[in-house]
């Protein structure tokens, strides 16, 4: 649910488990997404206020809602998921947090393996679609002449 009128924007977040995910520890969550928004940010139980102008509120908006998708999918919010998430707002992108829900493979003993970036959902993707594709190695590892001669 949401609500907006001229100054503020009203969202929930679920129930107090996905709250809880979307917030963190201590709300430190809560403060880095005030911080990058630079909006003021009040919460209520499981209702979030969201104060400042237009594109604040809309940045924030973002952001909360991609995390509440992964809270609700039982995705663990950590620093790089918020990262990732600020970053998807920035570029205006809501389509991320529902293609990171998925589930790649399912262990047999019953683990959920997911994405945690779009770069390795693609990746995997790509894998599942085509061969595999052996490129050059990498600067960190030493080159050989065969290869680069095999390829050609």
């Amino acid at each position: 649910m949401e609500f907006t009128n001229r100054d503020e924007t009203v969202l929930s977040l679920g129930n107090e488990m996905q709250t809880a995910a979307v917030l963190g520890q201590r709300d430190e969550n809560l403060l880095r997404i005030e911080k990058e928004v630079n909006a003021e940010i009040l919460v209520r139980g499981d209702e979030v206020r969201i104060k400042g102008n237009e594109t604040q509120r809309e940045k924030a908006l973002r952001i909360f809602n991609h995390l509440k998708t992964l809270a609700a999918a039982d995705v663990e919010i950590n620093a790089n998921v918020l990262n990732y998430a600020v970053a998807a707002a920035e570029e205006k992108r809501d389509d991320v947090a529902a293609s990171l829900t998925g589930n790649i493979y399912v262990t047999p003993k019953g683990k959920q393996i997911k994405a945690r970036t779009l770069g390795q959902k693609r990746y995997v993707e790509a894998l599942s679609n085509h061969d595999i594709v052996f490129a050059p190695p990498g600067p960190a590892r030493p080159t050989l002449p065969w290869p680069r001669r095999w390829w050609l």
